[in-house]
């Protein structure tokens, strides 16, 4: 079941209190989504092709975003500065934000983004009511941030590329070694399976 998120509304009563949680200072901004929107879940690696091809520059910050009635939540995001200064989201809303028009944006730039490797910088979340399952859900989220920062952790300790699964160039990876991605990957695979069950439940 897909349930539909969208921007928070710039006066919603606990916008404060989940930008309070991210211990930013900044203030929301609505950034407009471009006409031509790259790959979702791919803001980084998106907004660094435009710099690339048009000029201009990545700001990072935090995407705020809610699901009605369950939970506010702020993920980390990147927009591009145009040439001229404008701001602009180049990156395709995901499938459970259909519609959506423009992005709700809080500039932050304590975080450094490194497109060579894959950020795994943890979402806050911010329930709205007091129930078993929401707070699964953010549980569940959680669960999975870890299990996807254990094995990032792997893949560099081992020089294993993030992207491509390959290792470096001179670099053997042991059979034992090889298990050790196996189960780091399958445990991401199993926590994420539970977060989106988890989700699920929130109106089902």
């Amino acid at each position: 079941m897909l349930h539909f998120s969208t921007p928070i509304p710039l006066d919603h009563p606990r916008l404060a209190e989940l930008i309070d949680d991210i211990g930013c200072k900044g203030v929301p901004i609505q950034v407009k989504l471009a006409k031509a929107l790259l790959q979702a879940s791919m803001c980084y690696w998106n907004v660094e092709v435009k710099v690339a091809e048009q000029g201009g520059a990545m700001r990072v910050g935090w995407l705020l975003r809610m699901l009605p009635g369950a939970y506010l939540c702020a993920e980390h995001h990147a927009v591009w500065e145009m040439p001229n200064g404008q701001l602009l989201d180049v990156t395709k809303p995901g499938a459970s934000s259909p519609g959506t028009r423009a992005s709700l944006f809080l500039p932050e730039e304590r975080i450094a983004i490194d497109t060579k490797t894959v950020p795994n910088i943890r979402s806050h979340y911010l329930a709205l009511r007091e129930d078993v399952e929401v707070a699964e859900f953010i549980q569940r989220y959680n669960k999975f941030h870890a299990a996807t920062k254990v094995a990032l952790g792997l893949l560099a300790r081992l020089k294993v590329d993030p992207f491509t699964g390959e290792p470096a160039e001179g670099v053997n990876i042991s059979k034992e070694q090889e298990q050790e991605i196996i189960s780091a990957q399958a445990e991401v695979n199993a926590t994420k399976e539970r977060m989106i069950f988890a989700r699920d439940r929130i109106f089902g």
